[in-house]
């Protein structure tokens, strides 16, 4: 029973080591799952990715992929589990208070057993509690064994953990540039600040835009209007010929109007003629001479055919006269149409050249304009500066890349190179000068511009406050009594409790 206790005591002390290395263990699968989980959203996204694929065009490449991807996931959950269950099982065999549990329990049954030694009556009792005693020796035992079987696998685990820390490494130092972000993210609300400003301005800007885009837009549908006056003098270019073919006939409808008037002049004399020659005809019947009704007789012919010959051709010469009047009359028409088309079309052509140089001019003049803005604020923020730190021998410049850059004599310092009250009034130059040029008002309220400030920095800018000249009237809203010596009035707001 002592050598037995004796075994579990060396039990013990190796259990510290196997310990120790139960809890390396325990931190290679911890950091191994976070890994873990990463990679299985990363897997997760690309999964997603590769599903949409196959929806779209089925490869069977990305099929192939995916699947690889989904038995890599699952191959992975399963490395895990087993990994935590064989964590579970070291810790409960590593588990010192359970160890100790049993060495006290076999001492305080050694303890029972040595005073009860000379009592023979009581020996099977004894041999069954020392043979329960031996199973429970045995089962610490094969635990022991079993341990120690976990602990020919360390090479491999010191070999995950080398894998896990390169995996690490490759990381970049995550702690490093978590460090910088923070920085960085220190300085996002005077970032945010600046944005809105110059988004403010921007929004001017593109107002201006916006009032052009909309005297333009009452020139989008120019382009179809020409094209409707091509269509339309297509359409009219068969009648346009037509006028151009009938042209010289009614150019000569001038010419023959006098000489039909003339013709039927003459009818009319030629049958008043008739009627008198009848009258005389008659009249000579009575003293008939054939010689004379010869005479008389081819005169008669003569005017005969002549009136035939006029009143045949009269109807013909009228329904052309008529014909050609018309056609006229539609021509000059159609000439007008294409008259006023043409002037549109000029006039068309006018208004979408200056549509064309309007857009060329409101494109260019962007950049000029916000160039234009910037030098403005520039000059005024110079100006603010001096008055500001109360320097007259210093220069403020603010960039067309909005970096604000101190000259001081020879030496040019950019901003990040500044002490902190000249950074101070260096940003409240130029937003005071924001809101002067932009703006165009000559009064400024500070809400809480101390905030986060020691008694030299708040009394330093309120010193810097005090020295602008330029606005009319400065409102400081403050639960800070540095301001009241600099100040004219004050009004003080007490809550009541």
């Amino acid at each position: 029973m002592g050598a037995k206790r004796d075994r579990l005591q060396e039990q013990l002390s190796r259990v510290e080591a196997a310990k120790q290395f139960e809890a390396e263990f325990r931190q290679l699968v911890s950091d191994g799952e976070t890994r873990g989980d990463r990679h299985q959203q990363q897997a997760e996204d690309t999964i997603e990715a590769l599903r949409k694929i196959l929806q779209t065009s089925p490869l069977p490449a990305a099929q192939l992929a995916l699947e690889t991807i989904e038995a890599g996931i699952e191959l992975n959950t399963e490395l895990i589990n087993s990994l935590w269950k064989i964590l579970a099982d070291l810790s409960e065999q590593t588990s010192v208070p359970k160890l100790q549990q049993q060495l006290q329990h076999i001492k305080t049954k050694l303890d029972i057993a040595y005073p009860s030694r000379a009592e023979l009556s009581g020996l099977a009792v004894k041999r069954s509690q020392q043979a329960s005693l031996l199973r429970e020796v045995d089962q610490l035992t094969d635990r022991l064994s079993v341990l120690t079987q976990q602990l020919a696998t360390e090479p491999e685990l010191q070999q995950q953990r080398s894998h896990l820390a390169a995996s690490l490494t490759n990381l970049a130092d995550p702690r490093g540039r978590s460090q910088l972000l923070t920085r960085d993210l220190q300085q996002h609300p005077n970032l945010i600040r600046q944005q809105l400003a110059i988004v403010e301005q921007c929004d001017q800007v593109q107002a201006l835009i916006n009032q052009f885009n909309d005297q333009l837009n009452e020139f989008a549908d120019l382009e179809i209007q020409i094209e409707e006056q091509k269509q339309n003098r297509q359409n009219h270019q068969s009648a346009y010929l037509t006028y151009l073919q009938y042209q010289n006939d009614a150019n000569q409808l001038r010419k023959l109007e006098p000489e039909l008037q003339t013709a039927t002049v003459q009818l009319q004399e030629l049958q008043t003629e008739q009627n008198n020659t009848q009258t005389e005809s008659d009249r000579l019947l009575k003293d008939y001479d054939p010689e004379l009704w010869k005479q008389v007789e081819t005169a008669y012919s003569h005017r005969r055919s002549q009136a035939d010959q006029l009143s045949g051709g009269l109807p013909q010469q009228r329904k052309r006269l008529m014909e050609i009047s018309t056609q006229i009359a539609t021509l000059q028409g159609i000439a007008e149409k294409r008259d006023r088309a043409v002037e549109e079309l000029k006039q068309t052509e006018k208004i979408k050249r200056f549509i064309s140089f309007a857009r060329k001019a409101y494109k260019e003049a962007g950049p000029r304009i916000t160039e234009r803005y910037v030098q403005n604020i520039s000059h005024e923020a110079d100006r603010l500066f001096r008055e500001l730190v109360n320097r007259p021998n210093v220069a403020l410049e603010w960039t067309k890349d909005y970096e604000i850059i101190v000259q001081e004599g020879a030496h040019n310092r950019r901003f990040i190179n500044l002490s902190g009250g000249e950074q101070m009034c260096a940003a409240l130059a130029v937003r005071l000068a924001l809101l002067r040029v932009l703006a165009d008002i000559d009064i400024a309220f500070f809400d809480e511009p101390t905030t986060n400030m020691d008694r030299p920095r708040r009394e330093s800018l309120a010193e810097a406050i005090a020295n602008i000249k330029t606005f009319r009237q400065l409102f400081v809203i403050s639960h800070d009594d540095t301001f009241e010596k600099f100040t004219e009035n004050v009004i003080l707001v007490v809550r009541e409790v």
